[in-house]
This record gives C-alpha cells, sequence and structure tokens, in this order.
C-alpha cells in the first residue's frame, strides 16, 4: 500500500484500542514503529503482538505519560536514538473518567483537560497533519451499553460504529510521501459522521 520503509514512528497511545492497530499498520508498510503508553503492562503486550504477527518489523516500546511534557522528551528522544530517527508522530491517548459527566470530580476533570490538551501541545508543537477518529466506542464501552451502541451506529450515515483497524490505513497515508504535498490538515475517519 504505502512504502515507509525509511521511517521511523512513535505512537502515543500505542497499547490502546486504536494505539494497537496502527501500531501494526505502519510496521506492516515498513516503519520502525515505537510503542509508547501509559499503560505499562499493556504496552510490552502491544509491542510483543506486533512483533508475533510480524517478525521482521522493528517495533520497540517506551513508557510515555502526555501529561508530563518530560515523558514526552524521553519518549522521543528514546524513538530517535533506538530506531535511528522520528519522523511520524501519532497521538492517539485520550484520558476519562468512564463516567457519566455528573458523577465526576473536579480533579479527575482537571487531570482529563490537562492530560488531553496539554498532552497534545507537548507532543506536538509543530503544524501536522491529522487524523480524526470518530464514533470508536472501545470493547468496555460497547459490552457495557449495547442501547448506546445501536443509537450511535444509526447516527452514523454508515450505520455503525468504526473497527479500530480503519484508522490504520488512514495514518499510514498520511505518514507516506503519497501525502507529501498534503499538510494541516485534518482527515476524518467517521463514517461521514461530519457529513451530516
Amino acid at each position: 500500500m504505502f512504502d515507509l520503509s525509511q521511517k521511523v514512528a512513535l505512537v502515543a497511545g500505542g497499547a490502546g484500542y486504536l494505539g494497537l492497530p496502527v501500531c501494526r499498520g505502519l510496521a506492516e508498510q515498513g516503519a520502525a514503529v515505537m510503542v509508547a503508553d501509559v499503560n505499562r503492562a499493556g504496552l510490552d503486550k502491544a509491542a510483543a503482538r506486533v512483533r508475533a504477527a510480524l517478525p521482521r518489523a522493528r517495533v520497540d516500546a517506551c513508557f510515555l505519560d502526555v501529561a508530563s511534557e518530560d515523558s514526552c522528551r524521553q519518549a522521543v528522544a528514546q524513538t530517535a536514538s533506538g530506531l535511528g530517527g522520528l519522523h511520524i508522530l501519532v497521538n492517539l491517548t485520550t484520558q476519562s473518567a468512564g463516567r457519566r459527566v455528573e458523577d465526576i470530580a473536579e480533579a479527575e476533570f482537571d487531570r482529563a483537560l490537562h492530560a488531553n490538551v496539554y498532552g497534545a501541545l507537548a507532543l506536538a508543537r509543530a503544524a501536522a497533519d491529522a487524523m480524526a477518529p470518530g464514533p470508536f466506542p472501545n470493547p468496555a464501552v460497547q459490552a457495557s451499553d449495547p442501547a448506546f451502541i445501536e443509537r450511535l451506529a444509526g447516527q452514523v450515515p454508515l450505520g455503525r460504529i468504526g473497527r479500530p483497524e480503519e484508522c490504520a490505513g488512514a495514518v499510514a497515508f498520511l505518514a507516506s510521501d503519497d501525502a507529501s504535498y498534503i499538510t494541516g490538515q485534518t482527515l476524518a475517519v467517521n463514517g461521514g459522521w461530519t457529513a451530516w
């Protein structure tokens, strides 16, 4: 599909629901991939899964807490030194309390706001293209509220929620030389959610 064999990618949130398929998709296209996540146990498992699926892939893992600028700098430095540079930065991190708004304490909200907004700034201080995922509820949400998932799918023009692997191709495209004249754009991967 796309040749990323001369590229190195850092995927923040790489052990997550969307992150793991993106890591695998970038590795399938030849990129060296740093799986970065705050979830240490999930981080090692995610990197191992990509390596198991793609034995020749260059895959490494590092801890990354996007709420900490020091952690962001360390992850970037580890990627550059361990894999030979940094050409692709993917931020798939998100933090939420996982509860209804009225049940969230102010301190929890502040932590999520800081991680979700400041984390993006700390990772990307330059203009970049972006992939904006639409309705991709994680498995816990899908299992806990099937009625919500059905209502959500009914609001999407394609009539379903997204599958995490559907983000991988969009990220690989934006990271490839085929997108070399695309800059400052957001590719909506959302089943037509924003087309209404």
